[in-house]
């Protein structure tokens, strides 16, 4: 499977990759680099767990930038004043004009799927988990799980990001013939909503 970076560009325009900001090589951008991860948990209602290893703070504070990236690239507003879920669930973030949840997942803080869905259920929202999955060689790849809401939630998993005139979308990394997401500030839009967008090998 290709990398999230750069991989797939999508015919006639730049395969730029709004997460990771590059080429693998290049390591995260300067956007990236400059959310303090630390204020940006407290600002957000977030709690980091204490205890953790310095290589999964690490890890959660990157899963916590790309969060932030993916919210900046939409311009997602989150809702940090309204308690829409309990405590158990300080760590998702919500923007509720998005119907949409995005949760941060990290290796020592696994999002597991059925707490997402309760979460879902009671924000009655979609829902995007980030993955940091560590590769034999080379960078950890990022990967998206797309959850719909709906009375059985639908997941769609293994996608990745792709960066196309100014919008973000998601592509399956396995199947072909998954749909495709686009992230607008109005929620996650399927491939059966919109067209004219075609990603080299789709």
């Amino acid at each position: 499977m290709n990398d999230v970076a750069g991989a797939g560009a999508p015919n006639g325009n730049a395969g730029d990759d709004p997460v990771q900001g590059g080429s693998p090589a290049s390591g995260w951008s300067e956007e990236m680099k400059a959310a303090a991860p630390a204020e940006a948990a407290a600002k957000n209602g977030l709690t980091m767990k204490k205890y953790l290893t310095d290589k999964d703070r690490a890890e959660e504070a990157d899963a916590l930038r790309i969060a932030l990236a993916i919210i900046r690239k939409v311009g997602l507003e989150l809702d940090t004043k309204l308690p829409v879920l309990p405590p158990d669930f300080a760590q998702f973030l919500i923007a509720p004009q998005a119907y949409l949840l995005i949760v941060p997942s990290t290796t020592a803080t696994r999002a597991d799927r059925r707490k997402v869905e309760a979460a879902m259920c009671m924000a009655r929202c979609d829902a995007i988990i980030i993955s940091l999955v560590p590769q034999i060689s080379g960078p950890r790849k990022i990967l998206f799980e797309i959850g719909i809401d709906g009375l059985t939630p639908v997941w769609h998993s293994e996608y990745v990001s792709r960066g196309v005139d100014g919008g973000l979308y998601f592509v399956p990394g396995h199947d072909p013939s998954g749909p495709l997401f686009k992230l607008t500030k109005q929620g996650l839009k399927s491939s059966a909503d919109f067209g004219g967008i075609r990603f080299s090998g789709y």
